[in-house]
This record gives C-alpha cells, sequence and structure tokens, in this order.
C-alpha cells in the first residue's frame, strides 16, 4: 500500500510539473511588437505638402524588442526608426516620410523587420492622393 502511494504521489507530481510548463503562454516569452494602427491614409494631399505620418507601437512581450530593419517600397518614402532597445510595455514610433511631388494616387510599403519571434516582419502601409 505505501509503495502505490509513493508510486501515485510521484506520478501526480512529474503530471504536475509537465501541465505547469504547458501553461506557460509562449506570447509572454521573448519581445511582441503591437502597433496601434498598420496603415495611414493621407486622404488627399497636396502637391509639395509634408507627406510625414507616425506609426505608434508598443512591446508587449517580456524581453527588449529590437527593430533590426525597416525598408520602404521605393526611393520616394524614407522611414525613420528607433536604433535602441524598446523595453518592455514601452511605446516607440516609426516615422515616414513620403515625397508628395508626384501628383496622383500612391499606395506604399513599409517593411519593418524585428527580433519578435512571432512577428518578425511587419507591413505597413500608407495611401493618399497627391492633387496639384
Amino acid at each position: 500500500m505505501k509503495q502505490r502511494t509513493i508510486i501515485f504521489t510521484g506520478v501526480f507530481f512529474l503530471i504536475a510539473i509537465i501541465s505547469a510548463q504547458a501553461i506557460v503562454p509562449e506570447a509572454l516569452s521573448g519581445p511582441k511588437i503591437v502597433f496601434e494602427t498598420y496603415q495611414y491614409d493621407f486622404g488627399t494631399i497636396k502637391r509639395h505638402a509634408d507627406g510625414t505620418c507616425s506609426f505608434v507601437f508598443r512591446n508587449d512581450g517580456n524581453s527588449p524588442l529590437l527593430i533590426t530593419k525597416v525598408t520602404a517600397a521605393c526611393g520616394c518614402t524614407v522611414p525613420d526608426y528607433p536604433k535602441s532597445p524598446i523595453l518592455p510595455g514601452q511605446k516607440a514610433e516609426i516615422k515616414v516620410k513620403y515625397n508628395t511631388k508626384t501628383v496622383g494616387a500612391f499606395s506604399k510599403t513599409i517593411n519593418v523587420s524585428t527580433n519578435d519571434p512571432k512577428n518578425s516582419t511587419v507591413v505597413l502601409t500608407i495611401k493618399g492622393n497627391v492633387t496639384r
């Protein structure tokens, strides 16, 4: 009887340990980038007007978030991003400047590369219509 109790207790603790490891959400391990919005619409904008916008994001993870690279689809769009780590819970922004010298509708993408294991590349979009 004593031997069964010891075996039962050992199996119980083994199951408890395995279950506890499975309960820890993977989303909490590492950095996690979350943007307030993934698209910015300038609407109708005048030629040579200021084509600057910002994409605000937050690190919802539990370790520092690194923005490793930000690239735009063409040279008419210039991104500026934080080079230092974004700590858990901290907000930051990526500024994007679109050159409004060309008249017409536009839609451009910006690729954001991070160390977020679940979302290593985020695609942001700007769009609008430049008028004379």
